[in-house]
């Protein structure tokens, strides 16, 4: 069972979520063919962190599943400084159990702190 994980997608995909979703979709299959055509195992799960446009494949490809969560932090002193709504926050881990394997995400969104 292989799994990719890194700080930061490639770029692409836009904001709104259908567009994330196709974009997920897209990528999973770029996986697939890619690593195939090369002889190269294929990831069952890609994790990307760090976008605040979240985006999932879903099932599309049985072989390879694209998850891109938000950043996994609070808005920081940069995020104050250049304004904006709040932005989501999240994180999310695989339960591995047999062979099979169970996404868990986990997403917040309008978090509110009380100085």
């Amino acid at each position: 069972m292989r799994f990719l994980v890194t700080h930061h997608p490639p770029g692409g995909g836009g904001k709104e979520p259908e567009a994330r979703a196709r974009w997920a979709i897209a990528q999973a299959g770029r996986f697939v063919k890619v690593r195939t055509d090369a002889d190269l195992p294929i990831p069952r799960l890609v994790y990307w962190g760090h976008v605040h446009n979240p985006a999932d494949s879903g099932n599309a490809y049985r072989k390879c599943r694209v998850i891109v969560h938000p950043a996994w932090q609070l808005k920081g002193e940069y995020g104050y400084r250049i304004g904006g709504d709040p932005l989501p926050i999240g994180a999310g881990w695989a339960i591995v159990d047999r062979g099979k394997v169970e996404a868990v995400e986990t997403c917040y969104h309008e978090i509110r702190i009380r100085g």
